[in-house]
């Protein structure tokens, strides 16, 4: 097993991407810290993969827009499990309105969730990896952080803060031995996308008609690029963004 005990923070591991991620860790031997906002579904969701797949998992309240929340997190799994090896920035909200109906409300939501949460994540983990003698933070980025769905500004330029931030913190935290590297999903279906596309069909269909692979992504399908970033194969692999698309990019 790749991850075999290793210690992996998923942020948004109650649901979605997150859980499909986590489960894959799990899988690979990986102790899980399952950190979400939704206490209950982090709480269930640790209960059922540590049953599955007979692997300590942890679950802990956070709202990574608040650094305080974010120290507390840290602070509770280093306390379980006395060291962090793999983060896992994954929490993220998919809002969307027309550029002229935006509110700055509704972009310093986005931004402190999608983007100030992966940095405050990344702040405090990596000066846990520092004495540990490094590790693997892993950003779940997008195709939004390139191209521009419409009625989607806020969400395109966190993602777009967020690839940038994966390149410039895997410079700096590289002579620590910290690789910092993104995943790049196009269509995935999860509870937040369905609404997207029940109320918009014709959209997924012209979404669709850009993939080669011709279906939807789901959670699972990120599982196997993001073990191989946490794992010692992609050892010398960082500052990279993989897209998991079915090839949505290449078109």
């Amino acid at each position: 097993m790749r991850l075999e005990g290793k210690v992996a923070i998923v942020t948004g591991g109650a649901r979605g991407n997150g859980r499909g991620i986590a489960e894959g860790f799990a899988r690979e031997g990986a102790l899980l810290a399952l950190a979400d906002v939704n206490a209950q579904g982090a709480e269930e969701t640790a209960r059922e993969i540590a049953q599955r797949c007979g692997v300590d998992a942890l679950a802990v309240q956070c709202d990574v827009a608040q650094s305080e929340s974010v120290d507390r997190m840290v602070a509770a799994v280093l306390k379980r499990f006395g060291r962090v090896d793999i983060l896992v920035n994954n929490a993220g909200i998919l809002p969307q309105a027309p550029f002229l109906e935006m509110t700055p409300g509704f972009w310093t939501t986005v931004m402190r969730v999608n983007l100030d949460g992966a940095f405050f994540c990344s702040l405090a983990v990596a000066a846990e990896m520092v004495k540990t003698g490094g590790g693997s933070i892993i950003n779940v980025e997008s195709m939004a952080a390139t191209q521009a769905p419409p009625n989607s500004v806020a969400y395109c330029v966190s993602k777009g803060g967020l690839h940038m931030l994966t390149r410039s913190m895997a410079v700096d935290l590289a002579p620590h031995n910290i690789r910092v590297n993104g995943i790049a999903p196009a269509i995935i279906l999860t509870d937040q996308t369905r609404h997207i596309f029940e109320n918009d069909p014709a959209g997924l269909e012209r979404n669709l008609n850009r993939v080669p692979m011709g279906r939807v992504g789901h959670p699972e399908d990120l599982a196997g690029a993001a073990i191989f970033l946490a794992s010692d194969e992609a050892a010398y692999i960082t500052g990279a963004s993989l897209p998991v698309d079915g090839g949505y990019l290449a078109r």
